[in-house]
């Protein structure tokens, strides 16, 4: 079950979820969500989510209210997985992010879609975005990663629920708190500019997730269903089957985690106590030059690989 946070999230059709096994009461399921999911004011799909993922803008934030949520009870997150393609750090931001990715990969809580446990599983895939960013500026969204990830997990059905594509007015809950402006003050523009009907073609679009869903579908087998039969998503991926489960979404408590964290002084002091200190190697790293001859090494690989697959498929 993986959740995007369009407004079709609050008309799901519960009915046509998987029923749960005879055998126990828990569910016949397991829920994946991205970014200001927590936002929502109900438990649309739970609070058990198998894993989660997050714009590497702020990553390391919601990694800090990930484990809030966890240990207050709101949520029960299993793992998350950081979406960067970046072969090596080249920004203070993206080495920080390295370093919290080690940090906590010894109990397999945070992995990487890119070079992590999972990730040869869907290696097509992943060239695949890297052919689409670079040549054609392409950028599937979070919740279409989000598949991705659950197809390198071994899932072969995938039901869909708030992928609409930004068709609509906003996301299905208020995006736009403090905390998440301070630390992305072009947020309020960007969500305005994403649900605007006369947009001009951006970072997203339909045609960019569509064809990532075509992709994984055709390659690996999965089948999509869609959970909302009001979503633009039906259009193109068929409704579940009526199954008739009796899930019903639960009220959150009054004082709930609707805003991103953002650590402390001293929270921050014990993350950068944690960080090796910056040596000859760790600036050559850091280079964005470094970073751009990586690239172009690769890229002959990637791209035979690439075409290879495509033929095959």
């Amino acid at each position: 079950m993986v959740a995007g946070n369009g407004p079709s999230l609050k008309e799901i059709d519960y009915t046509r979820l998987p029923p749960p096994p005879r055998s126990c009461d828990t569910n016949s399921y397991d829920v994946f969500r991205c970014n200001q999911f927590y936002f929502e004011d109900k438990y649309y799909l739970g609070k058990n989510i198998k894993a989660a993922t997050f714009a590497t803008q702020t990553f390391a934030e919601q990694l800090y209210t990930t484990l809030h949520l966890n240990s207050n009870n709101e949520y029960n997150i299993e793992s998350v997985f950081l979406p960067s393609s970046h072969v090596l750090p080249k920004a203070k931001k993206e080495f920080e992010l390295e370093v919290l990715t080690k940090i906590f990969n010894h109990d397999s809580f945070v992995h990487r879609m890119y070079g992590g446990k999972y990730s040869h599983n869907i290696e097509a895939f992943l060239e695949y975005l890297k052919i689409q960013a670079m040549f054609f500026g392409k950028h599937p969204t979070s919740s279409i990663l989000l598949c991705a990830i659950a197809v390198s997990m071994g899932y072969k059905e995938i039901y869909l629920a708030g992928i609409d594509f930004y068709e609509g007015k906003a996301y299905a809950f208020d995006t736009l708190q403090k905390n998440l402006l301070k630390l992305m003050p072009k947020f309020k523009q960007a969500v305005a500019d994403e649900f605007n009907p006369n947009r001009k073609p951006s970072y997203h679009s339909k045609e960019a997730d569509l064809e990532a869903l075509t992709f994984l579908s055709r390659h690996y087998g999965i089948k999509f269903y869609s959970l909302c039969p009001n979503s633009p998503l039906t259009q193109y991926v068929p409704l579940a089957p009526i199954t008739n489960n009796i899930f019903m979404p639960t009220e959150k408590p009054s004082n709930y985690t609707k805003d991103i964290l953002i650590p402390s002084a001293y929270d921050i002091e014990r993350i950068e106590i944690a960080m090796p200190k910056n040596n000859k190697w760790n600036r050559m790293h850091n280079n964005i030059y470094f970073k751009i001859f990586s690239d172009l090494i690769r890229l002959p690989r990637d791209m035979r690989h690439y075409f290879k697959n495509l033929k095959k498929g």
